[in-house]
């Protein structure tokens, strides 16, 4: 009989606690469990949406339109867009985009932001934070770096998306979803207000969109429709489903916040 090692022990319960949505799988991470986390992920995405082939196309401009880019909040910048500073560890990623507004830092392993204080008054990040292992700090450094008043444009799993410990296609080694009440939390702990806050991604909207090859989030359409189901089903919210009936339920959140005056 194998006798379990007390380490082992504290990771399982670890693990479990995570997955219960009770605390933030990767968040305390240091040292050489957070390298390899930054190594594992650098080209993930990268390599797993293709974006250094002629196909690749960007699969949620109408997602982003309709709960993000529309806001009145953004109306008095909109044609004073001068320069994007874009965070971005990929050098397939950056071989890709248009280069001409856009200037270029490197991420830290950290979660550390290579900008001053009150820096900025609009930041994106869409689908980002939960490929990163210390969300908390990364979140605290958004708001550090946010002008007051400025706004964050936040699109998050807040689901687990499966047990991270297995292989699961279509995702990368560490990904996961970021609780929804530790995201409330740790996003007021930051400085930020919500000014808006949709449940959108319904499981089946785009399982149903890909056997009708219709690329679900860049159809307006689609997107209404996947807020509505969303919507309802909210309730039903669980971080770790197991069941089929658990699984029926939004799993991102749009949101739109705003760093206090």
């Amino acid at each position: 009989m194998k006798i379990q090692k007390p380490i082992e022990k504290e990771e399982k319960a670890y693990i479990e606690a995570c997955l219960r949505g009770e605390a933030i799988y990767g968040d305390d991470f240091k040292g050489e469990r957070l390298k390899n986390w930054f190594a594992e992920e650098m080209e993930a995405y990268s390599g797993l949406s293709k974006l250094n082939t002629r196909i690749y196309k960007y699969g949620y401009h109408a997602l982003n339109w309709k709960h993000g880019f529309q806001d009145d909040e953004l109306l008095p910048i909109q044609y004073t867009f001068n320069q994007a500073i874009l965070l971005e560890p990929s050098k397939i990623t950056k071989s890709v985009l248009d280069k001409k507004k856009i200037k270029y830092f490197r991420p830290m392993e950290n979660g550390s932001l290579p900008f001053p204080n009150k820096y900025f008054d609009l930041m994106i990040s869409l689908g980002v934070i939960h490929h990163l292992p210390r969300v908390s700090f990364t979140l605290r450094e958004l708001g550090r770096v946010a002008l007051p008043g400025g706004i964050l444009l936040l699109r998050e799993p807040i689901t687990s998306m499966g047990d991270w410990r297995v292989l699961r296609p279509g995702l990368t080694k560490n990904e996961r979803g970021i609780p929804e009440a530790l995201l409330r939390i740790r996003l007021k702990e930051a400085g930020f207000i919500i000014k808006k806050w949709n449940y959108v991604m319904f499981p089946l909207v785009s399982r149903i969109a890909h056997l009708l090859d219709i690329s679900a989030y860049n159809s307006s359409f689609i997107v209404n429709i996947d807020a509505i189901l969303s919507a309802v089903t909210k309730w039903n919210l669980k971080y770790y489903a197991r069941t089929t009936f658990e699984k029926i339920m939004p799993s991102c959140v749009f949101a739109v916040l705003e760093k206090e005056k």
